[in-house]
C-alpha cells in the first residue's frame, strides 16, 4: 500500500479533509481524495450567542464561588497558623452584637494602631475582594470598557480628594455613603408605604376570564391593625380550586351567586361579588365568589 497523509481543516461550521499520497521523501505527490462537511453554526439565531453559553456562564459562576471559598479558607488557615488569633477566637470574631463598619476600620488603621481582631477583620474583608480579571476570552469589549471606565473614574476621585486607599475613599466619600459596590438599591419598604397610602389598586388583571389562571400567589402586607391580604386572580378557575386557594391565604370564602358569562364556561368562577382582583381586605374577611352559568343565548 502506498504511503499517504491526511490533512484536516476544522472550523465552527465546517470540516474539510484531504488525503494525499506521499513519495519516498514523504512529500505530497498526488491527491487521493478531498471532502468537506458543512453544518449549521451552533448559536442562537437571534442573539448570535453559542449554544454552550448557558453552560459556560454557569461554569464561570461556579468557578468564582469556588475560588472565593478557597481564598477565604486559606486566609483563615494563615491567621490561625501565624498566631494572630486562635481557632476559637476566629470562630467568635463576628459574634459580637455591634461591630465597627469595616471600611471605617480600614480608614482608621491608616493613622493609628489597631487590635489583633480588628486587623483580622480587615484581612478577611480584603481577601473577599480579589479585583477583576475576566474568566473567559469571549467577554465583550463593551462590558470590559464600562468596567475600566468606572475604575478610571475612581482613580481620578482618589487623586483629586487625596485618598490614600480605596477603603478610605469608600469610608469618607459621600458618593459611597449609600452603597460601596456597583449596585442600585431600591428602598422597598419606603416604596411599599407609598403604594399602600396612594389609595389605588396595587395590581390589575384581566377579569373577564380570558386569562385562565390556575395558580394563586399569596401576597400580603403587615399594616397597622393587622395583616391585609391582596385578592388574587380567580377568574376561570374551578369553584373548589378558588375557594381552597382563598381560604389558604386567610380569607373565609364560599360560593355566591350564579351569573351568565360569554367568556367563562359554566361552573367556573367569574370573579368576586364585592371586590376586584388586586383589592385588599383584612385577614379573615368573608368573601363570596360569582359563578358562571355559561353563555345565555336566550334560545329555547
Amino acid at each position: 500500500m502506498s504511503r499517504y497523509a491526511i490533512g484536516l481543516d476544522i472550523g465552527i461550521t465546517s470540516v474539510g479533509a484531504a488525503v494525499v499520497s506521499l513519495n519516498s521523501n514523504d512529500e505530497p505527490d498526488g491527491i487521493i481524495r478531498l471532502c468537506s462537511r458543512i453544518f449549521e453554526k451552533p448559536e442562537v439565531p437571534k442573539t448570535g450567542e453559542t449554544l454552550a453559553s448557558v453552560r459556560r456562564q454557569a461554569r464561570s459562576i461556579r468557578r468564582v464561588l469556588r475560588r472565593r471559598h478557597h481564598r477565604k479558607e486559606r486566609i483563615r488557615e494563615l491567621i490561625v497558623s501565624s498566631g494572630l488569633l486562635s481557632q476559637h477566637e476566629l470562630d467568635a470574631l463576628f459574634d459580637k452584637p455591634k461591630l465597627e463598619d469595616v471600611y471605617l476600620l480600614r480608614a482608621r488603621a491608616l493613622d493609628e494602631r489597631i487590635g489583633r481582631e480588628e486587623f483580622v477583620r480587615i484581612l478577611i474583608h480584603l481577601s473577599q475582594r480579589r479585583g477583576f480579571k475576566s474568566n473567559r476570552k469571549s467577554d465583550s469589549k463593551s462590558k470590559d470598557g464600562a468596567l475600566l471606565d468606572a475604575v478610571k473614574e475612581n482613580e481620578q476621585r482618589m487623586s483629586c480628594e487625596q485618598y490614600r486607599t480605596v477603603g478610605e475613599m469608600f469610608a469618607k466619600d459621600e458618593a459611597f455613603a449609600e452603597t460601596k459596590r456597583n449596585r442600585n438599591y431600591v428602598p422597598l419598604w419606603d416604596e411599599s408605604k407609598k403604594v399602600l397610602t396612594s389609595g389605588t389598586n396595587i395590581l390589575s388583571f384581566f377579569l373577564d376570564g380570558s386569562r385562565r389562571v390556575f395558580k394563586v400567589d399569596d401576597m400580603g402586607f403587615v399594616l397597622p391593625g393587622g395583616r391585609n391580604v391582596i385578592f388574587p386572580v380567580i377568574a376561570g378557575q374551578p369553584v373548589e380550586t378558588a375557594v381552597k386557594a382563598l381560604n389558604d391565604i386567610g380569607f373565609i370564602a364560599s360560593p355566591g351567586n350564579y351569573s351568565a358569562s360569554e367568556t367563562v364556561e359554566a361552573g367556573k368562577v367569574i370573579g368576586y361579588e364585592n371586590y376586584n382582583a388586586g383589592d385588599m381586605a383584612p385577614y379573615g374577611a368573608k368573601i363570596s365568589i360569582n359563578i358562571s352559568t355559561g353563555s345565555d343565548s336566550g334560545e329555547g
